[in-house]
């Protein structure tokens, strides 16, 4: 009897019982050992299967034996599932008959797949692209989309080229009754995995065999077009949905948004917005959302603001990525202050801001040039536990770089180390441009070769970096081999390189070699810039060719290009120093009608000018309106500009310190600082609080805590202005000894009655190590009137001698 027949029993037959006899049990059978008849069958098959499938090994299979195979896997599958007993078909089921079976249970998706991933286990099994498409069929039309999507990509990964799988797909499709679901998932998942063209082509060719791809295919190709270079075929794509009768969905207009807004072509978003009404489409948050980050970050923060009201009137409450771009808005306006409202008022509504939020913010702060407040934002960010990324720290460092902070900057580059961040190329080229700005280049080389070291390419920014920075230190073959080197590893110079270079070689003295690179550049096709034209002009004037410089200035401006202030200053300069007085004159009020605002240096070149032609009346007016207009100075101007101020008041100069304070220049207002005390001039108390608060805005608390010292030691008053400025910022920096230190001396200038409540307060909050909360106080104290000035030294003994 075969095995076929015996499955159609149920019962063993008697020949199986002579063959497979029970054990004879001489006592009632113990439970545990006692066979159900399901069971002895189950046992029986896959004895007798595994007689019959060595015997077929050895030979081919007939149509009527292959179809006997697939009747009795499907009769296991259907009777007992996924078990033990299917291990007996392993050595004579092929790809193509399992196929067959899976065709067979294809109303049992589950099962199928149980099936599926039992086959594609056995050794020797080698699946095929019609097991594989027969099963996604299969899944999909069970809306099983993750299994399916994940062996669908797995034939994807393995195409080669040609449409191998779209082809399978189609050939199994009737055998399996699918839905054109299946070409959906292939269209999205050649789109998600970059392969554009092939998405769009699937799409099409699908069209043509008669299939009907849905919303879900074009929103996929959508979406990937916008983001790929190929964004313009998306508005093919679009309207041929349009064509096919698809009815766009709030997926589609969200991305037909998106693209718009990233395209920059606002008004046709707008547009999309009404048709979405006109269709009973209704906008989204995420809409909403799109169109005001869209618009924000062109700068029209207002209709971003007209935006938020629609979207409220229409009940959808803004959240914190509506936010974000709202800040990010202002902070592209230089608006951080109206950033930093939103900021409170994202609390207010409950809402929790973002890493995008405090990234957004301290990037804008820095970029104003106030690093105390972006220092303030990070240690509120680590306090709420967020964790900073390499934007926080690639803005802190930059800005620290700018203002010469190196010991900081250094700091937050190895706690972003430390907390397993790399460093991108981007920050480390901010800090080889820092240092090579700065004169320190061992230690601009020490980072190249550690960008080396953790795979980073060298790129033209990296070279441009260390060339100028060579020349700035006067190290002309330094720079040429750096250069050399550029061009031995493939790099071509580009503008910048160019117009270091020249710049370099002018300041130099070689106006040979700066004119040969400029018929160099000309002739690949570069174009100089300003910069370029100013630095030739600038080392024209320095040789005293003044004639030439004043023809290569006409040529520049005859090229389309407009001088810039260093371009006018220096020509001025030039005449200034050959006499030319008039001429000089002439460039400063052409320069005005331009609209450029002239500096300290241009002012300084005519002053000196002037007075060597004894016109020392005109000289001292220029003199004034240079303080007056609050202007920046170079060093190259300080001396100039501090000896004539020998008949100026101590009020003039802490003016002039005072604007570069507010400009955040504070190496320049220290030199300036450190020039009057040089002259043997004694800063009087307005100096040194406008230093102090300076240096605390700008971070560099440290110094602040100097100043502060040596102030109180001349028998000066710091104000409560600058001491709550101080506190603050000692807090922030964790110096919690120089800020007790403080704290006792405002208590020391207090009346009796305030002293004792100030103390208690300050002790009460330092126990609990909240120093926060006692700058709160004093800070409500100033407002009432209720704190004086910090005593000085000399009221400090006669507070003491009133005790004793």
């Amino acid at each position: 009897m075969g095995l076929f027949t015996l499955l159609e029993t149920n019962a063993p037959s008697n020949a199986m019982r002579r063959r497979f006899p029970l054990p004879a049990f001489k006592k009632k059978p113990s439970p545990c050992i006692i066979f159900s008849l399901s069971q002895l069958r189950m046992t029986l098959v896959c004895i007798a299967f595994t007689s019959y499938s060595t015997q077929v090994q050895t030979r081919f299979l007939s149509r009527e034996e292959e179809e006997k195979i697939v009747n009795t896997a499907h009769k296991l599958l259907k009777r007992y599932g996924i078990c033990y007993t299917l291990n007996q078909l392993s050595s004579t089921l092929t790809p193509a008959l399992g196929a067959r079976v899976l065709e067979k249970v294809q109303t049992d998706a589950r099962l199928a797949h149980g099936f599926f991933n039992w086959a594609e286990d056995q050794q020797g099994f080698e699946p095929t692209l019609q097991w594989r498409c027969v099963i996604i069929h299969i899944l999909t039309k069970a809306r099983m989309y993750g299994p399916a999507q994940s062996i669908m990509k797995g034939l994807i990964m393995k195409e080669e080229d040609g449409f191998s799988v779209f082809d399978g797909l189609k050939e199994t499709y009737k055998a399996c009754n699918s839905t054109s679901g299946v070409f959906d998932m292939l269209v999205k998942l050649y789109a998600h995995l970059g392969m554009i063209l092939k998405a769009n082509e699937t799409l099409g060719m699908a069209k043509s065999c008669g299939f009907m791809p849905g919303v879900l295919a074009y929103n996929s190709l959508l979406d990937a077009l916008f983001k790929s270079k190929y964004r313009y075929m998306a508005w093919e794509v679009y309207e041929e949905m349009i064509r096919s009768a698809i009815s766009p969905n709030i997926y589609t207009y969200n991305i037909m948004i998106r693209g718009l807004c990233i395209e920059e072509k606002l008004d046709r978003a707008m547009l999309f917005l009404v048709e979405m009404k006109d269709k009973g489409c209704f906008p989204n948050v995420i809409t909403f959302n799109t169109l005001i980050d869209g618009h924000s970050r062109l700068g029209k923060i207002d209709k971003s603001y007209e935006l938020l009201g629609l979207m409220q009137i229409q009940g959808l409450m803004p959240n914190i990525v509506t936010y974000n771009a709202l800040i990010n808005g202002h902070c592209k306006e230089g608006k951080v202050k109206e950033a930093d409202k939103l900021f409170d008022e994202i609390v207010k509504r409950g809402l929790t801001p973002d890493n995008v939020t405090y990234n957004t913010l301290i990037d804008g702060y820095c970029k104003e040039g106030d690093i105390h407040e972006a220092l303030v934002l990070y240690n509120k960010m680590v306090e709420k536990g967020l964790l900073p990324d390499v934007v926080t720290y690639t803005a802190l460092i930059d800005r620290l770089c700018k203002t010469g902070n190196w010991q900081k900057a250094n700091k937050f580059l190895n706690t972003m180390m430390e907390r397993g961040l790399n460093a991108d190329d981007i920050t480390y080229n901010m800090l080889i441009d820092g240092y090579c700005k700065q004169g320190y280049m061992q230690e601009a080389l020490n980072l190249q070769k550690e960008m080396m070291d953790k795979g980073f390419a060298l790129s033209v920014v990296t070279f441009n970096s260390l060339i100028n920075g060579f020349f700035m230190e006067g190290n002309t073959r330094e720079a040429e081999n750096v250069f050399k080197e550029m061009l031995e590893k493939g790099w071509a110079p580009d503008m910048v390189t160019y117009g270091t270079l020249i710049d370099g070689y002018c300041k130099g003295g070689n106006m040979r070699e700066a004119f040969s690179l400029l018929h160099e550049l000309t002739s690949k096709g570069l174009a100089p810039d300003v910069i370029t034209y100013s630095a030739l002009i600038q080392g024209l004037c320095k040789e005293r060719r003044v004639e030439d410089a004043c023809k290569l200035f006409e040529k520049m401006i005859q090229s389309g290009l407009t001088p810039d202030q260093f371009t006018y200053t220096t020509l001025i300069g030039g005449h200034c120093k050959e006499g030319n007085i008039h001429m000089a004159f002439e460039l400063h009020d052409e320069m005005i009608q331009r609209g450029l605002s002239p500096d300290v240096v241009t002012y300084s070149a005519l002053i000196n000018g002037l007075n060597k032609h004894s016109r020392t009346k005109e000289a001292n007016q220029l003199l004034f309106r240079m303080i007056y207009d609050d202007l920046i100075p170079n060093e190259i101007t300080y001396d100039t500009l501090i000896g004539y101020c020998k008949d100026i008041n101590m009020e003039s100069n802490a003016a002039l310190i005072k604007g570069l304070c507010m400009k955040g220049k504070m190496i320049e207002a220290d030199k300036v600082f450190e020039i009057m005390i040089e002259k043997k001039w004694t800063p009087n108390d307005v100096a040194y609080n406008v230093l102090i608060h300076g240096h605390c805005k700008e971070g560099n608390v440290p110094k602040a805590f100097r100043l502060h010292n040596e102030m109180v030691q001349l028998g000066l008053k710091p104000n409560i202005v600058t001491i709550i400025i101080l506190l603050k910022g000692l807090c922030n920096d964790g110096m919690i000894k120089e800020s007790n230190k403080i704290l006792q001396n405002i208590v020391k200038g207090c009346s009796a009655s305030d002293a004792g409540t100030l103390t208690a307060m300050i002790d009460v909050n330092s126990e609990e190590g909240n120093i926060q909360e006692i700058v709160k106080l004093l800070t409500e104290m100033v407002g009432d009137g209720l704190l004086p000035n910090v005593i000085s030294p000399l009221q400090e003994r006669q507070h003491e001698a009133s005790c004793n």
